[in-house]
């Protein structure tokens, strides 16, 4: 059954898996030097909570407004923004002069990101697969 799934689908799926991991692996590394720069649990939650805050105030309405868009586009976008604001992250890193607060707008950047992914990518790989097999 597995592979009479379209590849469309598998894409969507793949494109998600990259994304997910990219995503945990980021709250990490942004956890472990966050410390190290400032020693103290609680920036480390707040930069972490800053990435979960957008998902609790505005996940219904973002959810809402991002099918109103072309699921595609959206969905490339938000994954540019999120390519981007690693890409800040490791620029800045590289020359020496990462700080906690591009963590914490770099958190907030993509906590949005992650509002956007929800919806649209399970709305496209529901379109993928076709009602009958949702």
């Amino acid at each position: 059954m597995l592979r009479s799934l379209p590849a469309d689908f598998w894409r969507l799926w793949s494109v998600g898996l990259i994304v997910t991991t990219v995503r945990w692996m980021e709250t990490v590394v942004m956890g472990v030097v966050v410390y190290k720069q400032t020693g103290s649990a609680l920036a480390v939650a707040s930069i972490t909570m800053l990435r979960l805050l957008p998902m609790g105030l505005f996940g219904a309405f973002l959810g809402a407004l991002a099918e109103r868009f072309d699921r595609r586009l959206t969905l490339a976008g938000m994954i540019g923004v999120l390519a981007l604001t690693s890409t800040a992250l490791a620029v800045a890193a590289r020359l020496g002069e990462l700080e906690v607060w591009q963590f914490a707008l770099a958190s907030l950047i993509n906590g949005f990101g992650w509002v956007t992914d929800n919806p649209v990518r399970r709305v496209l790989m529901g379109e993928s697969v076709g009602r009958e097999r949702m």
